[in-house]
């Protein structure tokens, strides 16, 4: 397990994989440049963003997907209902609840074939739905739509309730 980033709770998690033995297979990696974040993402299978609500949207899931991982996100993160369509390019579990993280996780890994196509959905719903050529043309259309005093048509991706 991979980890990077840090904050207030980096010293007490590294010592809490020491207290339970796992130091040997927990590998915290500090915080890194971005490009090597991503490059790091694309050597990964999952992304487990277990962050609160605190969050916001939170980029780094739309990062992960772009990157070919499979996400796997506290449903208390912003961006959450609006990127993962449920066991198709990843899952949600409730927020601080270990026991839903883990169903989540265990499921992708008993079932090698369904994550490695999720993995391809994951990124495909980044370039059809969430690339920056899609966010230019929902603005073109969310602007025509407010010029022309009509609600927004767009529903999903950029620009949307989202």
């Amino acid at each position: 397990l991979d980890m990077y980033g840090s904050g207030e709770e980096e010293e007490a998690t590294k010592q809490l994989a020491k207290n339970l033995g796992l130091d040997d297979v927990v590998k915290f990696h500090g915080s890194l440049p971005n490009e090597e974040i991503l490059k790091a993402m694309r050597q990964h299978e999952i992304f487990l963003f277990t962050s609160d609500r605190h969050e916001g949207w939170g980029t780094v899931a739309n990062e992960a997907m772009a990157n070919g991982c499979v996400l796997v996100a506290s449903d208390a993160i912003g961006s959450t209902p609006y990127l993962i369509i449920e066991g198709k390019n990843g899952f949600s579990f409730k927020s601080e609840d270990v026991d839903s993280l883990t169903d989540c996780v265990k499921r992708l890994l008993d079932n090698p074939t369904d994550m490695y196509r999720m993995q391809q959905d994951a990124r495909n719903t980044m370039v059809d739905m969430w690339s920056p050529q899609k966010a230019a043309e929902a603005l073109l259309t969310l602007i025509d739509d407010l010029q022309n005093n009509r609600e927004s048509s767009i529903l999903n991706g950029p620009c949307s309730q989202a």
